[in-house]
């Protein structure tokens, strides 16, 4: 459901993708009521997670440098001790994956 990927906090108040069905719970009694149940359930989730996951204060930094580093050094920390046909075959299939991960995707809904 379309609905149960709505965050509490209106921070996707204004997406496209959530307005038909947000509009849909000003009309259904039920459908509002539910809403506003799930999203009680996602803060407590939430507020559980926080207090219980702490958050290394560099993650953001730390990820996004890994993300920018050199794709081989990535893949010779992955596949450090094959050699030969078999390394060289999976450093290409790994690199075509990255490449296909790090492609703008035509989808507006996947944030590419």
């Amino acid at each position: 459901m379309i609905l149960q990927a709505f965050r509490p906090g209106g921070q996707d108040a204004a997406d496209p993708f959530f307005a038909e069905a947000l509009q849909q719970t000003q009309r259904d009694a039920e459908l509002q009521k539910w809403i506003s149940e799930e999203q009680t359930f996602d803060l407590a989730v939430k507020a559980k997670l926080q207090k219980a996951i702490s958050v290394p204060p560099n993650l953001k930094a730390n990820l996004l440098a890994l993300k920018s580093s050199s794709m081989t050094a990535t893949v010779q920390r992955i596949y450090p001790v094959e050699e030969g046909a078999i390394c060289r075959e999976r450093r290409r299939n790994h690199r075509r994956v990255m490449q296909r991960r790090e492609a703008p995707s035509a989808d507006p809904h996947d944030g590419g």
